[in-house]
């Protein structure tokens, strides 16, 4: 899905493909991801999207208020502009993250065990046993 949103923004507005559709809230969405995860174009960085040095979308701009979608891309100083593809910027995050995901799931699954077991105890106290 990411993939298609970051090409129809560059058909729609680096390329100017004929037929080239995108809504505005599509080019929200890719502006906001951009911004969110402080990366700029799907891969490589900013020279992802071809045009001239310095123009990026302005989620690739770490001054951007969220609001301001009139230009589709705007001059950003090279110190305030996400050097990283969004690609590798989510991977990074991913296996930042990972083990972290990992460890709760666990954690989360003894405890669940722990509580079964708890029940158990308490229902087999509470009529002597299992009767067959």
């Amino acid at each position: 899905a990411a993939t298609e949103l970051f090409t129809k923004y560059k058909d729609a507005y680096v390329a100017k493909t004929e037929g080239a559709d995108i809504t505005e809230a599509e080019a929200l969405a890719v502006n906001s991801g951009q911004y969110l995860f402080e990366c700029c174009g799907l891969t490589v960085g900013p020279s992802y999207w071809g045009v001239a040095a310095g123009k990026v979308p302005p989620g690739c701009c770490d001054t951007w208020e969220g609001t301001d979608m009139d230009e589709k891309f705007v001059t950003c100083a090279t110190d305030k502009t996400y050097q990283d593809g969004c690609t590798e910027k989510i991977k990074s995050v991913a296996d930042e993250f990972g083990t972290v995901i990992i460890i709760v799931v666990v954690v989360i699954v003894v405890f669940e065990i722990i509580c079964l077991a708890a029940a158990c105890y308490k229902q087999e106290k509470r009529f002597g046993g299992l009767n067959y």
